[in-house]
């Protein structure tokens, strides 16, 4: 806060304009700015007789390769298009003020003294999770966490199992606002979706029940393992009250995307078997390579001996090395009302 005042902190310094799609090989103004912006060198051309040099406006491949790791770093499609989430994310995202910061580090006098020497994060706003190793970025990939009527909470703990081949155990909101009407329409619904239902522990028949007529939350609804499972082949749990964890998904395209929360809730990983082998780092006698031969249509859970912890944030501030202030969309609306209680 303090550099914000004294102008230590980059906000943006350099603005790049909003125009039309800026795609590679195309020529436009703002490619000079764009340079400056990533660092890239002016190419290198003639001076002709009797004229000056002009400058090269050509979105070249050394800038398309810059705009390209600056997309993957902060979890934008990495194309090398330039659309309005490149151009926002290059600018900092929106104008940054002392109470967007002072917002923000009010939340982090919330956060743990302690985050753990080796501790998973995941940060709301940028859509992505870091491995964290004595301060230093371990491993990081894209997630999709919940949509703004589903809320992925904001807790920490820690991740004490790993589950192969998992079921997935139907929330009682899914059962009835999205699983009951299909039964309704067609008593083959759950069949269609490798679904079963249970009653006391034993599988009943959904298609024999008039649902017209039936409480669908007195019996237990479970996706089984295979391909098609809403968890993908993986799920990383920290047993918490709001029932939210880590898991991979068979809905893989959400990951191209610059806006991410799509979710019932929990947060899908982009590459799980990744994250697991880095996760893993600590187990003596299990990493991505035991997870995958355990791979099959059988639930198996794996316990950790050393317990991880994770950190779930909503922090829409972050600043560079180089003291740039990255802003991320307020995807909850949780710091404007943040800010509306600190101004009171």
């Amino acid at each position: 806060l303090a550099k914000f005042y004294d102008g230590t902190v980059i906000d943006a310094a350099i603005t790049i304009p909003e125009g039309k799609l800026l795609k590679p090989g195309m020529s436009d103004e703002r490619v000079t700015l764009l340079r400056q912006r990533l660092n890239v060198p002016e190419p290198d051309i003639p001076e002709t007789a009797g004229a000056e040099a002009q400058v090269d406006i050509t979105y070249d491949a050394p800038l398309v390769e810059a705009v390209k790791q600056f997309q993957a770093s902060l979890g934008l499609n990495a194309d090398g298009a330039i659309g309005p989430a490149t151009i926002a994310a290059l600018n900092g995202g929106a104008a940054t003020t002392k109470e967007d910061i002072i917002a923000n580090m009010e939340r982090w006098r919330w956060e743990p003294n302690e985050y753990g020497d080796f501790q998973v994060t995941v940060n709301i706003p940028e859509f992505r999770l870091w491995i964290v190793d004595h301060g230093d970025i371990a491993y990081t990939t894209r997630v999709v966490v919940g949509r703004p009527q589903n809320q992925t909470p904001l807790f920490n703990n820690e991740i004490r199992h790993v589950v192969v081949n998992p079921y997935w155990n139907v929330p009682p909101s899914i059962a009835v606002n999205e699983i009951k009407p299909h039964l309704i329409a067609n008593p083959g619904y759950l069949a269609s979706q490798n679904m079963e239902m249970l009653s006391g522990g034993k599988v009943v028949n959904a298609s024999a029940i008039d649902w017209t007529q039936t409480n669908i939350n007195n019996f237990h609804i479970r996706q089984k393992p295979g391909a098609g499972n809403a968890l993908g082949q993986v799920k990383f749990l920290f047993p918490n009250e709001h029932d939210v964890y880590l898991h991979d998904t068979p809905s893989k395209s959400l990951f191209s995307r610059s806006f991410r929360a799509y979710s019932h809730g929990c947060v899908r990983v982009e590459n799980p078997m990744e994250f697991a082998d880095a996760l893993l780092k600590l187990e003596p006698s299990m990493n991505a390579r035991t997870l995958e031969a355990a791979f099959g249509d059988k639930e198996r859970w794996f316990n950790l001996t050393t317990r991880i912890p994770v950190h779930i944030s909503y922090f829409t501030l972050r600043v560079d090395a180089d003291g740039t202030i990255r802003s991320y969309g307020d995807v909850y609306g949780m710091n404007e009302r943040l800010k509306e209680l600190l101004a009171k």
